[in-house]
């Protein structure tokens, strides 16, 4: 047979075949995953998949994505694909549960109408036109969730936002929240004395988070004397633990261990607890009790935190007035801290979008090497912090006494925790004795046990040494009109969304808690970074050099300016000397200039250089060489086949 005809049927049949493959994967195969990445971004964690699985009616997901104007923004474009990708992977793991439309909202179309009526965010751009990359899901029932806008600079936390649109979709329960405290953060509208209204100027509203979460949540009171906490709570918010009797401790550790969530803000010195008679007799200041800690709890949950001793940091002091009041200068106060993202957990949902969260007096927890649960930092110092005594901050503290005094440390110290494990009862022998109360000698009979104290259960629990960052006077400014009209209030830092995101996320369930910030997407070229910034500080200290013999030049020409006579008459007259080294300067601080522009130059022009090297051995160099390999192997090949004809 004619080996060119050969030749030219072989090719035919292998396109043949590599189509029909093609076509074969594409419809058999469709389901077919292989995650062949460092850190798996392609694969969704367990507790993903189990909520995609989980609604029991469908959930309707409307992707909205203006593909046209993504075309010219890589940066969009290639963050869209990532969210269609992970959107799909959510579709399929659901097995039919979860549905998903994809819809362009072309500028003044009926798709963009639809997305702005659903609430999503679009970012202007040019001639008017506007891109939108958001979210929409609906369930059976009419519920609605959205995401206005898909943040890349939120990648980390795309696969947990997505999970939770889901899981409140397939979970529309609203979430009912106990609220123990023994702080007034309800308010105060009754007079507990009398049972009468207070007056206008006495009434004390809710603090703000209180509200916020009102707003959002179903939220019920719980007294600090209760012997069992309501079983329709989902979570219990517990502010400021002073004084717990033992058999309240016991409702909290049956709750926790039967299932229910807890988040608990203790402290060592809380600022906002001010006793009764304190305007009377400020000395009771020193006396009164004002630290918190829920004992029993912490103990089998193997914790610990001294209420003798206040968290200080001078790296992340908030900076206050200090000194006399007509003429107060701004000093650093250790005892109050603000953190930023380096403090706050990047990992973890709650505090992963957080920038800035004050805290006042706050505690520092210590986890037992024998503890039970994974505890887990949330909020820490920085490396520098150390301990201030608390008896030093509890009367009219001097902040720069204080500053004076304090003395840093060599590690970070933890402000708050997650807990996750299985523990223990705190209470191994059941529910405690009623202890005797002086202002009700003859309390009601206690309510009948039912079924045996849990001894052991699954924990859930998120814990920080602070209550007072829940004080509105630490997040939010009260704007007034005229000094006399309120008009709400803005919030200076992120605490309020401390709690909510701690909410939300503790009522999520276990699968929803269990992820966490991932890797992102981009992969950036840590090579020639590396590069870049050993050039960039080589011409830097060349251009710091230079404009500091800039600066000096100036002074020297102020200085020679200073020096002018004072009379009108001769104030032109300059010696020669004078006058030479004028010009000299002048001719130094030119070239200086000009060299300065050069170095400039040269860095971006270096920059680019690398940048043009880079993606010429990607693009260029790189395929060459595989294609020379490829054509050297294929001769020598060709060459032995010949060999072993001729033998």
């Amino acid at each position: 047979m004619n080996r060119p005809i050969v030749a030219v049927a072989s090719l035919l049949l292998l396109l043949a075949a590599f189509f029909a493959f093609n076509i074969f994967a594409g419809t058999a195969l469709r389901t077919a995953r292989v995650d062949l990445t460092e850190n798996r971004v392609y694969t969704l964690a367990p507790g993903s998949a189990t909520i995609a699985r989980l609604p029991d009616e469908p959930v309707k997901l409307t992707f909205f994505y203006t593909a046209d104007l993504g075309q010219g923004l890589p940066q969009v474009q290639t963050y869209a694909r990532r969210v269609r990708e992970m959107l799909d992977e959510f579709v399929r793991l659901s097995k039919g549960k979860v549905g998903l439309e994809v819809v362009n909202p072309e500028p003044y179309s009926e798709t963009e109408d639809r997305a702005v009526e659903a609430g999503l965010r679009g970012i202007p751009l040019r001639a008017g036109e506007t891109l939108y990359l958001g979210l929409v899901g609906v369930n059976a029932t009419g519920g609605r969730e959205v995401i206005p806008f898909f943040d890349s600079a939120q990648e980390s936390l795309l696969e947990y936002d997505l999970a939770r649109l889901v899981y409140a979709l397939a979970s529309p329960k609203k979430t009912v929240v106990g609220l123990l405290s023994t702080l007034p953060i309800e308010g105060m509208m009754i007079d507990p004395m009398t049972g009468t209204a207070l007056p206008q100027q006495r009434r004390i509203p809710p603090w703000a988070f209180v509200q916020e979460m009102r707003s959002l949540y179903d939220v019920r009171t719980v007294e600090p004397r209760a012997g069992s906490i309501p079983g329709e709570i989902d979570v219990l918010v517990l502010v400021h633990p002073r004084g717990l009797g033992a058999r309240t401790l016991f409702a909290i550790d049956q709750f926790v261990l039967r299932g229910g969530k807890l988040l608990a803000f203790a402290d060592p010195l809380c600022e906002s607890d001010i006793p009764p008679d304190a305007q009377r007799n400020p000395m009771t200041l020193l006396t009164a009790e004002r630290s918190s800690w829920p004992g029993a709890l912490a103990d089998a949950w193997g914790l610990s935190m001294a209420t003798d001793k206040v968290a200080g940091d001078v790296e992340r002091s908030v900076r206050v007035a200090s000194g006399a009041e007509r003429n107060p200068e701004p000093v650093s106060f250790p005892a109050w801290m603000e953190l930023n993202e380096t403090n706050l957990s990047a990992s973890d949902p709650i505090t992963a979008r957080l920038k800035r969260v004050i805290v006042a007096s706050a505690g520092a927890i210590d986890v037992k090497p024998d503890a039970p649960l994974a505890a887990t930092p949330i909020l820490t110092t920085s490396p520098r912090a150390g301990f201030i005594e608390a008896v030093n901050l509890r009367f009219m503290p001097d902040p720069r006494k204080v500053l004076a005094e304090f003395v840093p440390g060599d590690k970070a110290l933890t402000l708050g925790v997650r807990l996750s494990g299985t523990a223990r009862s705190a209470f191994p022998g059941g529910r405690p004795p009623r202890e005797p109360d002086p202002m009700n000698p003859d309390p009601p009979p206690d309510e009948p046990e039912t079924g045996e104290p849990i001894r052991e259960g699954r924990v859930e629990a998120i814990v920080i040494a602070d209550a007072d960052l829940l004080a509105d006077r630490f997040w939010t400014q009260e704007q007034r009109l005229f000094g006399a009209v309120s008009l709400g209030f803005t919030r200076v830092a992120d605490n309020g969304d401390l709690v909510i995101n701690a909410i939300d996320n503790l009522t999520g369930s276990s699968d929803l808690m269990s992820i966490r910030a991932r890797t992102t997407f981009s992969r950036p070229f840590t090579k020639v970074q590396e590069i870049q910034r050993a050039a960039e500080k080589k011409f830097l200290d060349e251009q710091k050099a230079l404009e500091d013999k800039i600066n000096a030049s100036n002074d020297r020409l102020a200085q020679l300016q200073r020096a002018k006579p004072d009379d009108p008459t001769t104030q032109l007259i300059l010696s020669p000397e004078q006058r030479a080294e004028i010009e000299r300067l002048n001719r130094e601080l030119l070239e200086a200039r000009k060299q300065l522009r050069q170095v400039q130059h040269s860095l971006r022009k270096d920059v680019e250089g690398l940048e043009r090297r880079v993606k010429l051995i990607n693009i260029g160099a790189v395929p060459a060489a595989v294609a020379v390999g490829a054509i050297a192997l294929g001769a020598v090949r060709s060459t032995r086949r010949c060999r072993t004809r001729r033998d």
